[in-house]
């Protein structure tokens, strides 16, 4: 009996030693990590979908849905989305597109068609804290710039989103409206949209606030629109100087007669 109680003794006693010799991390409770840690990357893509319609004429919103939802994106800023339209099939895409994905959503109408508005739209995993819209110069067809403040992993991000006129001397006056609108942002932002330009010259004024992140990647060279005719980058993204920019990219789909730009940020 002395003995088996001199072994449950040395037991206990050896047990103590090895507990010392743990790290205290490993004994306390296990703490839940956050979802984001200042590490993670935010996935951000800009597409003008041309109201889910191919340009061969086929109905393609679901595909381009598909699309977003494996790229696994944190936000999404489109360009041609419509609401309640005879040509595409009077959905009511903004509605539709934010419950497939599952996010926050802010959709500004730009233009009344015969029957129903198209517009642009921001898309957010994260929460939206706040939303406008200005509107900016035009000519025939009224044109919109959208700004959301999301609460990123990071702090506060400022969403930018536009769709820009056909005509030079029009896009040259939304230019300069855009950059005073910037010069007042006090968050970090990121300015996304169809410019509907190839020509830098004509975006150089942003270059003084903003980071062009295909020129940054130095990939100008990949298209963002293309058709018989045309084939040149007239979709961009642009980065305020104190956003880190990690990668760029851009998917050739073939569901619009523009394709998506993607970039991670950090």
């Amino acid at each position: 009996m002395k003995l088996y109680l001199k072994k449950w003794i040395l037991l206990g006693i050896s047990i103590i030693c090895l507990l010392f010799t743990i790290p205290l991390s490993l004994l306390a409770p296990t703490k839940m990590l956050d979802t984001f840690s200042s590490s993670d990357f935010i996935k951000i893509i800009s597409y003008n979908i041309h109201y889910g319609i191919s340009p061969k004429g086929h109905p393609v919103l679901n595909n381009i849905l598909s699309f977003l939802i494996s790229s696994d994106s944190d936000i999404v800023c489109l360009q041609e989305v419509d609401y309640k339209t005879f040509r595409s099939y009077f959905q009511k895409q903004p509605e539709y597109i934010a419950k497939k994905l599952s996010m926050y959503y802010f959709y500004t109408p730009t233009q009344n068609m015969i029957k129903g508005q198209t517009g642009n739209m921001v898309i957010s995993r994260y929460p939206i804290e706040s939303s406008k819209e200005y509107t900016l110069s035009f000519d025939k067809y009224p044109r919109k710039l959208q700004k959301t403040v999301i609460k990123a992993p990071f702090g506060d991000l400022a969403v930018f989103n536009t769709h820009l006129d056909l005509t030079k001397s029009i896009r040259k006056n939304q230019i300069e409206e855009i950059i005073k609108i910037l010069e007042k942002c006090e968050e970090p932002f990121i300015l996304t949209g169809d410019m509907n330009t190839s020509d830098l010259s004509e975006l150089n004024k942003l270059f003084s606030l903003s980071v062009d992140t295909g020129k940054a990647m130095e990939k100008e060279e990949l298209a963002t629109f293309i058709n018989k005719k045309y084939k040149s980058r007239i979709d961009y993204i642009f980065i305020s100087k104190d956003v880190s920019l990690q990668s760029y990219d851009v998917p050739t789909l073939r569901l619009s007669d523009h394709e998506p730009v993607m970039i991670e940020i950090q």
